[in-house]
């Protein structure tokens, strides 16, 4: 170090032709480093223009002939252009495009102009040895100082292609990781060997490397033993076997095994490794192994050398080997070097298996995948045993090809089989390579969304220009603590390496990155392809550098496509928006929570244990009339990394029904119960954990130190939080509040004294309080408020999306969902269609698409669309049910007919937003009405059914539903129906037996088709009708129990009607007004 200053800046004169315009001053870094790098870039705070000394890097490129620099030393400007670059921070990549570089092939090194990169609207702080530079407060690269100057990890975009080339030269570092972690001697004996092909080395890199990971997999206290030579000498493949078996694994591997048996063959060293659950398969594994033996290589076994392993030298093993005449020999107790051969071996394929899972950050489980591949790499490989050769060559007599070798882990982009292809979506997708199938030429990976492990040879490995290099040698420095928005870049930065892991089924995140869009050649470095609810639709946020030219505004440009959905806006969006300070407001308001209530306490790793990902979620909570009530951060952890059966067990949490919700409103109205809402502060975190779980620290507020989170609390997002605060919650309520929880629904909580009355209904963390009087609400709120903190939200006007609007005088309470629809109309743009008066044609006749080659619609989102009506269907609009219904059976097989049938129902809703169910002043009396269509279904002749449920005039539940089986007449549609029917009404009459309702007469069920009726009191058409299951004549019992009674209606009087055909105007406007639905 003494003898190379460090690098300074300075100052140099652009000198040009008498044509060319004045001179421009940018500053040029030097040192007495006497060797120039292409791969160094310096960043310094006085440039004026980027300068690189590599021709090939740029990407477009104009000449200026006749331009020197001057300065340290006299340089030719030759040109400028664009260069491609990707900005590193630790093991994350942000490719972005820089403008206007200058090419000056005599400076040492490559010069990063950090005031150009504010006039991209980046930026960069810089305190003590380190820099970061950020772009939308996105950490995207860091850099060391150097002298008065910073180095930058910064890679080049290679210009001809993104996949590595097969000649490009690998360290002896990469070689290393590439081969499963083999040693340096033997890397160095393959490499000059003449025992394999396709090994490029860069000979500049240094041999003398330390890989943390193998000392982490491979350390030991006793020095490796040298393997023994066997006293004979073995000539032919299959002579002699060495057998032993490894196990057992504490962790089961991914196909569900934890023990592996080995083969070598003495003779060519060649190894056969075969997995088992059980010990006891071994005697599976070796026919297994001999069928290999005859059919690919023409011999059997006629030796098997094992240890003294009962399993191995009794019972079965010993009988099949002497059915099959196969020796068995044994080595000599307390003599293991005769079997020192597959002992070793054993030890070294667990060492670099761990040291490969170890590197690539992927879980533990696929440890049979990594041991695979260990094997693979192991057979390739020179041997001492075999005097430097391999045993791949020994065996087979061919070189074995180290071309397409990849290291376990490296990530790659596998094509999307065509039938998942649509025209707009990617055609491909980013896994990690898990090894080489030795079946079938092609790559294996791992798949985290489905726990599959998937072989294809159609992979792309992408390349950046720059050597691999493992995570742990990689240092990130602080972010700026002083600076609010970039203390939380840790949430939103694409990170490869913990990424990986995670199925993407999930997740709520969105992509941020910087790119090119127009430059398909720089893949996009994370895309969340989690699904989200399916009532909750917004387009992911996309960031990146604009590499369009603009020559009359030489600066580089930056775009934002900014979220459809304001209110569920990602971390970039919120904090880069006019709300910044009081979203950051609202994470420190949360983590202030969390250290008030303890959700965790920080503690180091233990060793086997594995640490949970975390998230923020955030949220704009508004009142019924659209204002801010207030802005909510959440912190969640990602529980789709959970061990079942280690981080939970059952998870099951009741959540409250909506014909309950409607239930006690129309008791509330009728009764004139005040109605109060009310949101338990942190519910989740009101419960204790009983597991376990560790979770990495809170994205953008780490500590540094490396230590987890110890969860004490069940935060959310965790597998069995849900089911630990309704288990909590229960016992409040019941325990200590008296309260008495309905076997109907274990969501109600009702508390009865006298003439007072408390009904709570629970969804999560919301309550809904039912009570008699304001002074008894007021009680069970201080009640509550005792044993968990609550949020007193007044009384009741907008809960879980539902509109409930109160009038106090006429006694009514109407529930609607007018902003949600109006919100669904706007999300698929149908805000200014044109109106109709029925939800779907009369004349529409939908069938299944046959022509399944033509793919779904890629301009309308079928399935999305059906997801956002269904919530108004089973909510507030029992006039959209049958269409809905009608319409989902085709979200995977749907054409243009289909998508206008469901803009169809759009423009009804636009037409009809505010209608809603009007719950009035009645007696609590139930009753129903029953209606089927006899083989409506075009595709498969089904019939529906579909039933209506009234407590007054006022619909209470509702259900619109193809029949399971095809009915061979009406009379048999019409009685399944009224078997469906029956089955709801036993339930209601439970649910308002426990609410102090009881039904002293049988509920009344009207059908329209009198022989149904007379089929549910006696068998009178057995000829047509033995062949109904029996378990549809449940009905007949009901009756006979008086629980309900069917009678006749006629057809213009049966409301159910509307949930099985599509009605035209006037009669869709008549079964509207006999349940209660008209337009304000």
């Amino acid at each position: 170090m003494g003898s190379q200053p460090p690098a300074q800046a300075h100052l140099i004169e652009l000198h040009t032709t008498a044509e060319s315009s004045s001179p421009q001053q940018i500053l040029h870094i030097s040192t007495a480093s006497p060797t120039p790098s292409n791969t160094t870039w310096l960043g310094d705070t006085g440039a004026a223009s980027h300068v690189v000394r590599d021709r090939s890097l740029f990407h477009t490129y104009i000449e200026t002939p006749g331009q020197t620099v001057k300065g340290a030393g006299t340089g030719t400007l030759l040109g400028r252009g664009t260069v491609k670059v990707i900005f590193r921070n630790g093991t994350t990549f942000f490719p972005a495009l820089l403008t206007d570089v200058l090419h000056v092939p005599s400076i040492d090194y490559n010069l990063i102009s950090l005031g150009r990169l504010t006039n991209a609207d980046m930026s960069y702080f810089g305190k003590g040895d380190n820099i970061t530079i950020y772009k939308n407060s996105v950490a995207v690269c860091i850099g060391k100082k150097d002298g008065h100057l910073y180095r930058l990890s910064i890679v080049p975009t290679p210009r001809p292609a993104t996949i590595l080339p097969v000649t490009t030269p690998r360290t002896w570092y990469e070689w290393h990781r590439t081969l499963g972690h083999l040693n340096i001697q033997q890397l160095k004996q393959l490499y000059s060997s003449s025992h394999s092909t396709g090994m490029h080395v860069d000979h500049t890199s240094d041999a003398n490397f330390t890989c943390e990971d193998c000392i982490q997999a491979k350390h030991t206290i006793t020095p490796t033993p040298k393997i023994s030579r066997d006293p004979v000498q073995y000539k032919n493949f299959g002579d002699l076997f060495y057998l032993d078996v490894w196990g057992k694994s504490p962790i089961a591997s991914l196909q569900g095994n934890v023990y592996f048996a080995l083969f070598i063959d003495a003779a060519t060293r060649f190894a056969f490794i075969f997995f088992m659950k059980q010990r006891d398969q071994i005697v599976q594994r070796i026919e297994e192994f001999q069928a290999l033996l005859d059919n690919q290589y023409h011999t059997s076994i006629t030796i098997l050398r094992v240890d003294n392993a009962p399993e191995l030298t009794d019972g079965v093993v010993r009988a099949w080997c002497n059915a099959h005449g196969v020796i068995i020999q044994t080595s000599t107790p307390y003599s293991p070097a005769l079997q020192g051969s597959v002992e070793r071996q054993n030890r070294v394929i667990a060492e670099r298996g761990r040291a490969m899972l170890f590197s690539s950050k992927l879980p533990s489980f696929l440890w049979q995948e990594a041991f695979s591949y260990v094997i693979y790499l192991r057979n390739r490989s020179p041997t001492r045993a075999l005097d430097g050769d391999t045993p791949f060559h020994a065996l087979t007599r061919r070189l074995p090809d180290l071309t397409n070798i990849r290291e376990f882990g490296t990530r790659l982009w596998a094509l999307i089989p065509s039938p998942r292809q649509t025209k707009l979506t990617p055609k491909s997708e980013p896994y990690q390579f898990t090894g080489i199938s030795e079946h079938s030429a092609g790559y294996r990976y791992f798949v985290p969304a489905t726990r599959q492990i998937l072989t294809s040879r159609n992979v792309i490995f992408p390349y950046y220009g720059v050597p691999s290099i493992s995570p742990s040698m990689t240092t990130t420095p602080p972010a700026p603590s002083s600076d609010a928005i970039s203390r939380l870049e840790g949430d939103y930065t694409a990170n490869l390496d913990r990424d990986q892991d995670k199925p993407e089924k999930s997740e709520t995140r969105s992509a941020v990155h910087i790119s090119d869009p127009s430059d398909s050649s720089v893949p996009p470095i994370h895309r969340s392809t989690r699904q989200r609810h399916a009532v909750n639709y917004r387009d992911l946020a996309n960031f990146g550098i604009d590499a369009r030219n603009n020559a009359s505004q030489d600066v580089e440009r930056v775009y934002i496509t900014q979220s459809s959905n304001p209110d569920e806006p990602t971390i970039s969006e919120a904090l880069s928006g006019p709300d910044a300070q009081a979203w950051t407001d609202a994470m420190k308001a949360e983590l202030d929570q969390h250290a008030k209530i303890g959700t965790w306490k920080l503690v180091d790793l233990p060793a086997g244990q594995h640490a949970i990902g975390r998230r923020w979620v955030l949220l704009v909570k508004r009142n019924a009339d659209g204002t801010v009530n207030k802005f909510k951060a959440r912190l969640v952890a990602q529980g789709f990394s959970q061990i079942p059966g280690q981080d939970f067990s059952a998870t099951y949490a009741p959540v409250m029904r909506l014909e309950s919700f409607r239930v006690l409103l129309h008791i509330a109205a009728s009764l004139d119960m005040e109605i109060d809402q009310v949101d338990v502060v942190g519910a989740y975190l009101q419960s204790e954990l009983s597991e376990n779980i560790f979770m990495n620290q809170p994205p953008g507020f780490e500590d540094g130190t490396g230590r987890v989170c110890l969860l004490q609390r069940a935060l959310y997002g965790l597998k069995q939080a849900g089911r630990v605060w309704n288990t909590k919650l229960n016992g409040i309520l019941v325990d200590r509040l008296h309260f008495i929880r309905l076997n109907a629904d274990y969501c109600i909580y009702l508390r009865r004294a006298g003439d007072s009355l408390v009904i709570i209904i629970i969804h999560v963390d919301d309550m809904a309080i039912f009570a008699s009087d304001k002074s008894l609400m007021t009680q069970v709120k201080a009640e509550i408020a005792s044993h968990v903190p609550i949020t007193d939200l007044g009384p009741i006007k907008f809960f879980l999306g539902l509109h409930v609007d109160r009038n106090r005088p006429k006694h009514s309470i109407t529930l609607h969902q007018s902003k949600y629809i109006r919100t669904i109309l706007d999300r698929f743009h149908q805000a200014d269609a044109h109106t109709v008066s029925t939800p779907l044609d009369q004349s529409a006749k939908l069938c299944a698409r046959t022509n399944i080659a033509t793919g779904t619609s890629p301009e309308f989102p079928y399935a999305n669309a059906i997801g956002s009506l269904m919530y108004a269907a089973v909510s507030t609009r029992p006039d959209i049910s049958y269409a809905v219904q009608t319409l989902s059976q085709f979200t995977s097989n749907f054409d243009q007919s289909h998508i206008n049938a469901v803009k169809h129902v759009f423009r009804y809703l636009k037409a009809t937003p505010t209608l809603g169910i009007t719950f009035r002043t009645s007696d609590v009396t139930l009753s129903g009405y029953s209606d089927a269509d006899w083989g409506q279904d075009l595709t498969n002749r089904r019939s529906i059914s579909g039933y209506f449920f009234m407590i007054g005039r006022s619909p209470i539940s509702w259900s619109s539903k193809k029949q399971s089986t095809v009915a061979l007449s009406s009379m048999e549609a019409e009685y399944l129906a009224l078997s469906h029917a029956t089955k709801e009404s036993i339930w209601l009459r439970s649910l308002l037996r426990e609410l102090g309702f009881p039904q002293a007469n049988p509920s009344i069920i009207f059908c329209d088709n009198q022989s149904a009726i007379a089929f549910t009191r006696d068998n009178q058409f057995h000829a047509r009708s033995k062949h109904i299951d029996i378990r549809h004549h449940f009905i007949r019992e009901t009756i006979a129990s008086k629980d309900i009674d069917v009678t006749y209606t006629p057809s213009q009087s049966n409301s159910a009607d509307l949930l099985t055909k599509p009605l035209n105007r006037v009669a869709h406007a008549r079964a509207l007004a006999l349940i209660g639905i008209s337009p304000d």
